[in-house]
């Protein structure tokens, strides 16, 4: 009398999805997924060799499978991961394919910038007439090419505030301040250069001040 005993194998599929953004040929290959399996099982993948999204692992022993992901949040982004099964635990069963589906949404990290606008000096900003004020623009450069350029005239109780901006390092520059020739003008940036950093969920903040000095010089009156 013999018995002869099969191993019951099935097949699991891992398949991947990506919303919110295109991942790099390093992202992906930073990107490593990893299964678990009965009696030690454990096989590992980078997402940059999947197959069409996916990857097949065959003739896997019956048994409950944990997926798991790692190396996937990306700079400047938050990342939320669903599975197609709880916990990324799934069962495979005899002569069967099972898949887990696996999910990154990427969403962009976003923050706030004030700009704060200062006068000192022999000037103020009562001072300055409608055309003057419509005169002083402010350019704010930042990553992936962002530029906006606001005039002093939009400000409110001086001040402005840039909402929605990609996090990031970016930078404000003022142009035609200078447009009283009996004054000279000296503007400085509570920050060096004008660079300031916007953080997720945070308003960075840069004080402009212009600080005007009114000209002056000697006369000699002379009598003969």
């Amino acid at each position: 009398i013999t018995n002869t005993y099969s191993r019951e194998v099935g097949d699991l599929v891992v398949s991947k999805s990506v919303s919110g953004l295109t991942l790099s040929k390093e992202q992906k290959a930073a990107i490593i997924f990893t299964v678990t399996g009965p009696n030690g099982y454990e096989n590992s993948k980078r997402y940059s060799e999947f197959v069409n999204e996916s990857w097949e692992l065959k003739n896997l022993e019956a048994g409950e499978y944990t997926v798991t992901e790692t190396n996937a949040d990306v700079e400047g982004y938050t990342r939320t991961t669903t599975y197609s099964v709880e916990n990324g635990k799934a069962q495979v069963v005899k002569d069967k394919s099972t898949e887990v589906k696996v999910t990154n949404t990427y969403t962009r990290d976003q923050g706030s910038l004030e700009l704060e606008k200062v006068f000192a000096g022999g000037k103020t900003a009562g001072d300055l007439s409608d055309e003057q004020k419509a005169a002083i623009t402010f350019t704010v450069t930042g990553p992936d090419g962002y530029s906006k350029t606001i005039s002093y005239s939009e400000f409110t109780g001086g001040k402005y505030l840039l909402e929605n901006l990609k996090t990031g390092e970016y930078t404000v520059v003022e142009s035609g301040a200078d447009f009283d020739s009996n004054y000279s003008l000296n503007v400085s940036y509570s920050v060096a250069d004008g660079k300031t950093t916007v953080v997720k969920d945070e308003t960075a903040g840069v004080k402009i001040t212009n600080t005007y000095s009114r000209e002056v010089g000697d006369l000699v009156v002379s009598k003969s």
